[in-house]
């Protein structure tokens, strides 16, 4: 069984670079995302 919960600040860089190699390939690109670790991280904290 799957388990989620809220990220807490201080996994959100880890998250973002995580989540930028993930959209530097097409099959895997999360469309509302970006591909620059700090954009998404930004995102994440808006």
């Amino acid at each position: 069984m799957l388990k989620m919960r809220a990220m807490n600040e201080g996994e959100v860089d880890r998250v973002a670079e995580f989540i930028s190699h993930l959209n530097r390939n097409e099959a895997s690109h999360i469309g509302y995302c970006g591909e620059d670790s700090q954009e998404i991280a930004h995102s994440i904290r808006e």
